[in-house]
């Protein structure tokens, strides 16, 4: 829905909109594992830094002037996303009983 007004506005080809993609998925690739070494580390304080991380960089998209900007923000925005979802997977085995984790899963 978003790639007709995007290509147009900052003048990207369609090779230049795969690549900003593709920032953002390569970013989400390599912190799911950097992430997860974070969250065992520092546990329940790592998702509120991850959501304040993946919160900015989402806040940052509304200021890109260029598709550099735009690549850089979607990969921020990725490297945050990925440590987002371990933390929150990690949250119920720390604070609920054994019976109560699949429910909040």
């Amino acid at each position: 829905m978003v790639a007709p007004v995007l290509t147009k506005e900052l003048g990207l080809t369609p090779i230049s909109y795969a690549t900003i993609l593709q920032a953002f998925l390569w970013a989400y690739t390599l912190m799911y594992v950097i992430s997860g070494v974070i969250v065992d580390r520092w546990g329940s304080l790592s998702l509120r830094l991850f959501m304040v991380w993946w919160s900015v960089a989402n806040m940052l998209h509304g200021c890109a002037n260029s598709a550099v900007q735009l690549g850089v923000f979607r990969f921020l925005l990725g490297a945050g996303e990925s440590g987002n979802f371990m933390a929150a997977m990690k949250l119920p085995r720390d604070f609920l009983p054994g019976s109560e984790r699949s429910l909040a899963a």
